[in-house]
């Protein structure tokens, strides 16, 4: 099973979930400000979250999502992150991107010694790159269980 967060641009699949807050791209209207919804434990092997996560207003709501993730991925499923370089103009030019990122964002949950005591999951990093995509940049980060 696959599990879509922000599901702009996903077609409907019969193994794929799409959450999002708007109902026309969604399986499943959610707010990811209150983290993911409950899903059983391993229940994914994939999980997108492309051009979603600087939407999210609460750092907060971030770590949930990411601990949810982990979570709800089987072991050696994928998290797979893709969020404007804040560099990039994509970044600051709408108005909704409440977070801006680079491509070492998100090493609080692949490389820190301090993991365990502040209770972040631990994934394994397989990429980290910048992605040009067109005038824009992204990080693209993807992460294993």
């Amino acid at each position: 099973m696959r599990l879509i967060l922000g599901g702009l641009g996903t077609d409907q699949a019969e193994d794929t979930i799409r959450i999002d807050k708007i109902e026309a791209w969604a399986d499943m209207v959610w707010d990811l400000e209150d983290g993911l919804p409950k899903f059983e434990e391993g229940q994914f092997d994939y999980i997108q979250a492309w051009s979603v996560l600087e939407h999210v207003q609460s750092v907060k709501a971030i770590v949930q999502i990411m601990r949810d993730a982990y979570k709800y991925l089987e072991v050696g499923g994928t998290l797979d992150i893709k969020v404007p370089h804040w560099k990039s103009e994509s970044a600051v030019e709408c108005i909704e991107h409440c977070h801006f990122y680079n491509e070492n964002s998100f090493m609080n949950f692949y490389a820190n010694p301090h993991a365990e005591v502040m209770g972040y999951p631990q994934y394994n990093l397989v990429s980290n790159e910048i992605e040009q995509v067109g005038p824009h940049q992204e990080c693209h980060i993807i992460l294993q269980k």
